[in-house]
């Protein structure tokens, strides 16, 4: 069993229709920042998957846990432990995540995220109301995500993660 104190970044742990697109956005992200945002490199997933035990373990964290909050969804009620979500960061030259960066560059995440047809977090006040944005996180939008639920919970046993 993995540690729920280790984000899973193996892309092939996303459901495969998703996959091709947070490729697709990582790619776009990447090129069109180049050589654009000081001290930004390029982009990548800080985390995917989640397995359910570590959904509850980050969920805990500034409740029950020291920290603060980092997600409201708890279990199997969030989207990354069905393979259907990814953070992603820039990172530096080193490949080191940047993980407060200049609140100007999500704007271009956003963009990318959007144009491949998929949801971002920074979003969610125009698209939920509220007041909580998640700016590193990408999902498929609801329809999507409502299709691929099941085949997403499928293939995760087949690959053994669930």
């Amino acid at each position: 069993m993995a540690n729920v104190e280790t984000a899973d970044v193996n892309m092939a742990h996303l459901f495969p229709s998703f996959r091709d697109k947070v490729v697709l956005i990582l790619a776009q992200v990447n090129y069109e920042t180049k050589g654009k945002l000081p001290g930004i490199a390029g982009w990548k997933v800080a985390e995917g998957f989640r397995s359910q035990a570590r959904q509850d373990w980050l969920y805990a964290q500034g409740r029950t846990r020291p920290g603060s909050i980092v997600t409201y969804k708890r279990g199997a009620t969030g989207n990354h432990p069905k393979g259907l979500a990814v953070d992603i960061y820039p990172h530096d030259a080193n490949g080191n995540i940047i993980w407060e960066p200049d609140g100007r560059c999500w704007q271009w995440l956003g963009h990318a995220a959007r144009s491949h047809g998929a949801q971002w977090g920074g979003d969610y006040q125009k698209l939920f109301g509220g007041s909580f944005i998640d700016q590193p996180h990408v999902e498929p939008p609801t329809p999507l995500r409502l299709l691929w639920t099941i085949p997403a919970l499928a293939y995760l046993r087949k690959i053994g993660l669930r």
